[in-house]
């Protein structure tokens, strides 16, 4: 997968913990890249501790993304 088909995966989803107020880290090719360092794989993982009072708004948000056309993480 491609560096800016790993970028837009990952954007609903930082989106969300945004909206959210959740802290989140991102790590990974990614996050390697953001510092200078090319890595030949494309991933990225994305750490977040969501309070499970939040989870169904953050679980909501990909479903009006699915429906939106917008793709899922």
């Amino acid at each position: 997968m491609s560096h800016s088909k790993v970028l837009a995966a990952m954007l609903p989803v930082i989106e969300t913990l945004e909206r959210l107020g959740i802290d989140y880290y991102v790590g990974g090719a990614v996050a390697s890249l953001a510092h200078g360092v090319y890595r030949t794989t494309a991933d990225v993982d994305i750490i977040a501790e969501i309070p499970l009072d939040q989870v169904p708004a953050f679980t909501e948000s990909f479903a009006l993304c699915s429906s939106e056309g917008r793709g899922h993480a």
